[in-house]
C-alpha cells in the first residue's frame, strides 16, 4: 500500500487495522512481515505529519504573539472609567447627559 498520499486519520486507523490483525494470532510469518513493513511506513508517515503540524502551530503562535506585541497601546480597550473620566473633563455643557455621550462614545469606537 502507497502511504505517500494518506492523511493521519486514515494511517492511523490502517495502523489500528494491523495491530488488531497481528494480535489474533491468524498471520503466518511472510504475512507478518508484510505487516510490519506496511505498519514502518505508516509510523513514518504518522510521524512526519505530527512534526509538520507542530511546526506550523508554533509558527502561526509565533506570529500571532509579535501581532499582540505590536498593538499601540493606544487601541487598547477604552473602559467605562474612562468614559466617565472624559464626561467629567467635558463637563455640562451642550453634550447632553453622561448616557448620552456615553452611548456616543460606544458608537464610535471601533473595537
Amino acid at each position: 500500500m502507497n502511504t505517500g498520499d494518506q492523511n493521519y486519520g486514515t494511517a492511523a486507523k490502517r495502523l489500528e487495522e494491523i495491530l488488531e490483525t497481528i494480535e489474533s494470532g491468524d498471520v503466518d510469518v511472510d504475512q507478518l512481515s508484510g505487516l510490519v513493513e506496511e505498519a514502518a511506513g505508516l509510523v513514518q508517515l504518522c510521524r512526519g505529519k505530527i512534526s509538520a503540524a507542530e511546526h506550523q502551530v508554533r509558527r502561526i503562535t509565533e506570529e500571532l504573539e509579535r501581532d499582540v506585541a505590536q498593538v499601540p497601546k493606544a487601541t487598547a480597550e477604552i473602559t467605562e472609567a474612562d468614559v466617565v473620566a472624559e464626561t467629567d473633563l467635558l463637563g455640562s455643557g451642550d453634550l447632553g447627559t453622561q448616557e448620552e455621550l456615553g452611548a456616543a462614545t460606544d458608537e464610535k469606537i471601533p473595537f
